[in-house]
C-alpha cells in the first residue's frame, strides 16, 4: 500500500501529492478516516486522484446526505459518465466514520465500505486513466479547486489492487 497523506488541518484546506498514487484505469482501493463539521448544501471530497480537467474518482459526501464513491468512465470525445456507488448510510456530522472505496476493474465495479461493511455499489464500465496527484480534502474540477471538505481527515492509504472483504473489516 502507498501512504499518500495523514493531516488534521492546512491552511489552504486540502494537501495532495507530487503525482499519482494509483492507476485509476486499473484496479485499486482507497481508504480514509473522516469527521465532518457539517452536512447538506455541498459536494465535500475525502479523496480524489486529478486527471486533465476532472478527477477520475472521487471518495466524498454528497448533498444527498450519503457517502459517495463516483468513478469517470466511458469518456468520448471530452463527455464523459460518472458511475456512484452510493452508501445506504447517511453521512453525521461530528462523528468519525471510517470510508473504503473499491474499483474493481475485472468485475466492472466500484463498491463503497462504511465502518467495514459493505454499503453501495456500482457497474463502471470503463475506468479512467488519471495522471495527476491524490488530492485529500478537495477536488479538481473544470480546471478549479472546488468541493473542499469542512472536517478532518486521517489515515489516507491507497492500494493498486482490490481488498478483500476481510481486509476491508481489519482496516475498520
Amino acid at each position: 500500500y502507498q501512504d499518500a497523506a495523514t493531516y488534521h488541518s492546512f491552511p489552504d484546506g486540502y494537501a495532495r501529492t507530487a503525482g499519482p498514487v494509483v492507476q485509476t484505469s486499473k484496479s485499486f482501493t482507497v481508504s480514509a478516516w473522516v469527521k465532518l463539521t457539517a452536512t447538506g448544501g455541498t459536494h465535500q471530497t475525502v479523496v480524489s486522484q486529478q486527471g486533465s480537467a476532472y478527477c477520475a474518482f472521487y471518495l466524498r459526501y454528497n448533498p444527498d446526505g450519503k457517502w459517495h464513491l463516483e468513478l469517470l468512465n466511458n469518456i468520448n470525445g471530452g463527455s464523459f459518465t460518472i458511475a456512484s456507488a452510493i452508501s445506504s448510510v447517511s453521512a453525521v456530522a461530528g462523528t468519525w466514520v471510517h470510508l473504503v472505496g473499491v474499483y474493481d476493474a475485472a468485475a466492472a465495479q466500484g463498491q463503497i465500505y462504511v465502518n467495514g461493511t459493505a454499503s453501495g455499489s456500482a457497474s463502471v464500465p470503463s475506468g479512467v486513466a488519471a495522471s495527476g496527484p491524490v488530492i485529500i480534502g478537495a477536488a479538481w474540477s473544470g480546471a478549479t479547486w472546488q468541493d473542499r471538505l469542512t472536517g478532518e481527515i486521517d489515515d489516507v492509504q491507497l492500494w493498486e489492487r482490490t481488498l478483500t472483504t476481510t481486509e476491508i473489516s481489519q482496516l475498520f
